[in-house]
């Protein structure tokens, strides 16, 4: 039995099973590891430490403190407190990672906004995730949302500011303005936006199907869901931002100069064309490198890069397809 104050035994890759007393589980595919000598899971070939897949030196009692190694009972032996492991190495995983998933209920603003921004570098982020760090459904697809609904805040200011620009206008009447304020009230366009959730939701189910053809590599479903959430919605934002400003320039130099523009005022427009459908392009390309380092980095699944590619490949088709349907049927 481990006491208060006495070093913890050193975390070697060899385990004594006798010193276990909790089900143990392969961090991806969910295989039954117990029992087994070498830290490699039989079904899915995954490679880990012992010391990541049972953490018992770390695991301690959640009200006086007390290291729970060397235990076979639930009941702490300093405050008598009754436990279940289960809970032990769900709460020491968690309290070692500063994520939206897991401090969304202490700190929610703070934790979504470090979180988004830590998501933005998927290299060093997806190295700071470990395949046993238990993944949170509800948060991670609240944290999906987030970014949509700060890309339709984004959309709503943009389309203000083009409504304000239309209505300086010269000589427009009521009938006019009424008509501009209508169709400002459309960007992003009905088609755009369900074609953007297509691609959402188009790039999450493609993996799914990917995960199901590697057979080897039997990743779970909440696995998928976090690399679909740090990767996929993240960079809308800045998406809709840039299409939008393109959106407003054109708008301004419509008003302000003689159409179509010259000089200084047309390098002004291709800039602003660019940068907009620039940052549209970026979507896919962000999605394939933060999946690619995701299914490398975290959940550590062989050719990452062509499931990364292939997985965004059918989501750029649904999304296309969705967004010609979509337009044909509303006349957009």
């Amino acid at each position: 039995m481990h006491t208060p104050g006495t070093p913890h035994p050193p975390a070697t890759r060899t385990l004594d099973w006798n010193t276990v007393p909790f089900p143990v589980a392969c961090a991806r595919c969910g295989q039954d590891l117990r029992g087994l000598s070498e830290p490699r899971c039989p079904a899915c070939s995954l490679e880990f430490d012992w010391a990541d897949a049972v953490p018992l030196e770390h695991l301690t009692c959640a009200v006086c403190g007390y290291h729970l190694y060397g235990l076979q009972q639930t009941r702490c032996p300093e405050c008598g407190r009754d436990f279940k492991w289960e809970e032990a190495l769900d709460r020491y995983r968690r309290r070692r990672k500063d994520l939206f998933e897991y401090r969304w209920r202490d700190s929610p603003v703070r934790s979504f906004l470090r979180t988004w921004w830590r998501s933005l570098r998927p290299s060093k982020f997806w190295r700071s995730i470990d395949v046993h760090d238990p993944p949170g459904a509800g948060p991670l697809l609240i944290f999906s949302f987030g970014p949509l609904l700060v890309a339709l805040l984004i959309a709503v200011l943009l389309t203000a500011w083009n409504i304000s620009l239309w209505n300086t206008y010269p000589g427009m009447g009521w009938a006019a303005r009424l008509r501009v304020f209508v169709a400002a009230l459309d960007l992003p366009p009905l088609p755009a936006v369900l074609g953007v959730m297509a691609w959402v939701l188009a790039g999450f189910a493609s993996l799914l199907v990917l995960r199901q053809s590697m057979a080897r590599c039997r990743v779970r479903t909440a696995h998928v869901l976090r690399a679909c959430a740090y990767a996929l919605p993240v960079a809308i934002p800045f998406a809709v931002a840039g299409l939008g400003l393109a959106v407003c320039v054109e708008s301004w130099l419509i008003i302000t100069t003689t159409w179509p523009p010259t000089g200084w005022l047309r390098e002004v427009r291709t800039f602003a064309m660019v940068a907009g459908f620039g940052a549209v392009g970026f979507l896919p390309l962000f999605a394939t490198w933060s999946l690619a380092r995701a299914y490398r980095s975290y959940i550590r699944m062989p050719h990452a890069m062509g499931v990364a590619i292939a997985s965004q490949l059918i989501a750029i088709l649904a999304c296309g397809a969705v967004t010609a349907i979509v337009a044909v049927a509303f006349g957009s």
